[in-house]
């Protein structure tokens, strides 16, 4: 019974990752210079719940989400975050930001979106976010 139940323990010990804040994720995104993923979500969500157990669930076990900071921002817990970052009032809602020459780059994704889709968004992301980092590095001295 004992080895049963730890068996069922394990993949959650495994899963659980602190979960990082709005501003905690988005200084992480700034200093590391990942793009920054945002799932907008509520506890009363069947639709939110479905998306994070199955999609987003997923996008962690396969890596995809390796090369982003992921954080989640709660509709009800913290109201005055999603209502800046929402568009209309549908939840879930998935943000990608990267950062681009011409500035930040936002992709944003209302309702039960396909894997695909998110997976096309996260690759947009960090092939934007590697071209960023590419102009950012500082020119070769020139070699007398």
């Amino acid at each position: 019974m004992a080895g049963w139940t730890l068996a069922l323990l394990i993949p959650t010990v495994m899963n659980a990752t602190p979960k990082l804040s709005y501003a905690e994720a988005y200084q992480k995104s700034v200093e590391t210079n990942k793009p920054l993923v945002i799932l907008i979500g509520a506890d009363w969500c069947v639709a939110c719940d479905t998306f994070k157990q199955n999609t987003i669930a997923e996008l962690k076990r396969d890596g995809a989400l390796d090369g982003v900071v992921y954080t989640t921002v709660d509709l009800d817990k913290e109201n005055d975050i999603a209502s800046k970052l929402m568009r209309g009032d549908k939840v879930p809602q998935l943000l990608v930001f990267h950062r681009s020459p011409a500035g930040w780059q936002k992709q944003h994704m209302v309702g039960l979106s396909t894997q695909a889709a998110v997976r096309a968004a996260l690759k947009t992301a960090t092939e934007g976010q590697l071209q960023q980092q590419k102009l950012l590095r500082p020119p070769l001295e020139k070699m007398e």
